[in-house]
């Protein structure tokens, strides 16, 4: 049933998970193999009624799975303990704040900053290998962006997965045309010229993916 259950999850089928947990109640805490949780696999998959409807009934945190759903509480209780998690990795290659800056949550992430997370300590998915920043820009999250140029984010950092190598957080505004962001970051001293592992700019980039207004503000910032 847990295999079942994990792919009730993936497939965002709320009754089933419901029907499920009616049957056992320990399903909530199912893992795969490789570790990945059911409320961690919520999470991901942006299925917010079936990651509320598993807290609810009490699914265990581990640091990374709290950082992901945004429960300071549990994560002070975890970093309390263990300070050394702080700047770990997850089973799948994520470090705390670069999970709570991916989902939003911004006081998890004030938090792990405060407590000495490493902002610039990079991922080790293999596919982005990236910060916190880009992680923060990819969802789109324009308050921990501030945040994580406020505490000393290292702007023009690249990521060094295969997925977006070399990509710049300008380079992750331009890919998911963040105009705001990509505005924020320019004004901070991002640098435009910086150019990915396929040797284009981000406004060449932004340009290549047809995110033309985009392109037309930094390149704008090229002549300054």
């Amino acid at each position: 049933m847990k295999d079942e259950m994990l792919d009730a999850v993936k497939s965002k089928n709320l009754d089933k998970v419901k029907r499920l947990l009616e049957i056992d109640e320990k399903l909530k805490d199912a893992k795969s193999e490789e570790g990945q949780t059911a409320v961690l696999m919520a999470a991901y998959y942006r299925a917010n009624e079936i990651k509320e409807l598993l807290l609810q009934k009490g699914a265990e945190l581990n640091l990374y799975e709290a950082a992901a759903v945004g429960n300071t509480a549990r994560i002070k209780e975890i970093v309390s303990e263990a300070p050394k998690l702080i700047n770990s990795h997850s089973f799948d290659g994520y470090t705390p704040l670069g999970l709570a800056a991916h989902f939003g949550h911004e006081e998890a992430a004030a938090y792990l900053l405060d407590r000495g997370a490493d902002i610039n300590l990079k991922g080790k998915d293999g596919k982005l290998n990236n910060t916190a920043l880009h992680a923060s820009i990819a969802g789109n999250h324009i308050n921990i962006v501030k945040l994580l140029l406020t505490h000393g984010a290292d702007i023009n950092s690249q990521c060094e997965g295969e997925t977006r190598k070399g990509f710049t957080p300008l380079h992750v505004a331009a890919h998911f045309n963040r105009f705001e962001i990509a505005k924020m970051l320019l004004e901070n001293g991002a640098n435009p010229l910086m150019r990915n592992s396929e040797s284009l700019t981000p406004s060449e980039y932004a340009i290549a993916k047809g995110n033309n207004e985009i392109a037309d503000i930094i390149q704008s910032f090229h002549r300054i």
